[in-house]
């Protein structure tokens, strides 16, 4: 017999992912299908670098756009910007959106990432 508890649309998909029944407050883990990261992947890539060049396991589940902060606006800026752009070379991310191809919640969609089922995750930086 099924369970007829009713689920949230978050509990559904992790639950689906996870292989059992999920609820809030569970602590699963699950491989997404596409991971966001905006101008804070220079935060990752610093990190990532100073554990000693650590490889993201997925590089084509990656998507990286520039949204935040468009054209670089002083040196520091620019500096992050081309850390960006070197490291997602080093790890193979090819998934990358530049300052002007638009804002990251319009760039997945309209670029076929966003799909029914699909886990999707994001990191972001307060302002």
């Amino acid at each position: 017999m099924a369970d007829a508890t009713p689920r949230t649309f978050a509990e559904k998909i992790l639950a689906a992912r996870a292989g059992r029944p999920v609820v809030a407050g569970d602590v699963v883990a699950v491989d997404p299908d596409v991971v966001l990261t905006r101008e804070d992947t220079a935060d990752l890539a610093a990190e990532l670098t100073a554990r000693g060049g650590v490889l993201v396991r997925d590089p084509q589940a990656h998507v990286v756009v520039l949204d935040r902060c468009c054209n670089a606006t002083d040196a520091e800026l620019a500096s992050r910007q081309r850390t960006i752009r070197g490291w997602l070379e080093t790890q193979g991310i090819d998934n990358f959106f530049d300052v002007g191809a638009g804002i990251a919640h319009q760039v997945l969609p309209e670029q076929g990432f966003v799909l029914p089922g699909r886990l999707i995750v994001g990191t972001t930086r307060p302002h």
